[in-house]
């Protein structure tokens, strides 16, 4: 599985008190078996998700 991570720092100004956020992205490149397991994965997530 390859990945792709695109960082982004996101500032809240630099005042005192203020917090400063930082943010990441990541991005996978599944191979077919891949695809098919987190598809099985989240289609039962999902499921139990709208049971409860």
């Amino acid at each position: 599985m390859k990945m792709l991570l695109d960082t982004n720092n996101h500032s809240v100004g630099q005042k005192r008190g203020e917090i400063m956020l930082r943010a990441y992205k990541y991005r996978i490149y599944p191979n077919m078996e891949q695809k098919s397991y987190f598809a099985r994965c989240f289609g039962c997530v999902r499921f139990i998700y709208k049971r409860v």
